[in-house]
């Protein structure tokens, strides 16, 4: 699924990034699986996920904060919303860490043709930790999904008792 987002959509994403950033400086908190600690580099890791994000609200037609000071919340849509991880190449797996909620809906997002935004497909929690996935090689151990294991993006609003991803 591709969302198409404006110059405006862009940009608040860019500068929810950065405030995102100088609260975590300011707050002195320290980045997770290996992520970057250099200010620079930890806003354009943040930002990427931030456009990720956005294009799945717009696409399910979510209203998007950027959740800035509230740690843990979900990414989209509150509660019963959808977990959010955006990757810059269209090759890369879905990641999932084990402390993840098994319950939640997460949704792999490419930001590699920016403006345009695609949504490659999605899984539960407890699908994308089958143990086939698992990976140790990278020096953050976590579990790696393949597209071939994701759900199509037009399930994602349907009843999850009817569809089943493939392994």
């Amino acid at each position: 699924m591709k969302v198409d987002l404006s110059y405006s959509e862009i940009l608040s994403a860019v500068n929810i990034a950065g405030q995102m950033q100088v609260q975590n400086m300011m707050q002195g908190r320290k980045p997770r699986y290996g992520a970057p600690s250099n200010f620079g580099a930890a806003t354009a890791l943040c930002l990427v996920g931030l456009i990720g994000e956005l294009a799945v609200a717009k696409a399910m037609n979510k209203f998007w904060m950027g959740n800035i000071g509230h740690h843990g919340t979900t990414d989209v849509g509150g509660q019963n919303g959808f977990e959010v991880r955006t990757f810059e190449d269209e090759n890369k797996n879905l990641i999932l860490h084990p402390h993840d909620a098994d319950e939640k809906k997460f949704v792999a997002a490419s930001v590699q043709n920016l403006p345009q935004v695609n949504l490659i497909g999605w899984c539960y929690g407890h699908e994308g930790k089958h143990p086939l996935f698992w990976q140790e090689f990278t020096g953050r151990p976590c579990y790696f999904v393949p597209k071939r294991a994701l759900r199509p993006m037009d399930t994602i609003l349907d009843d999850p008792t009817t569809h089943t991803a493939p392994v």
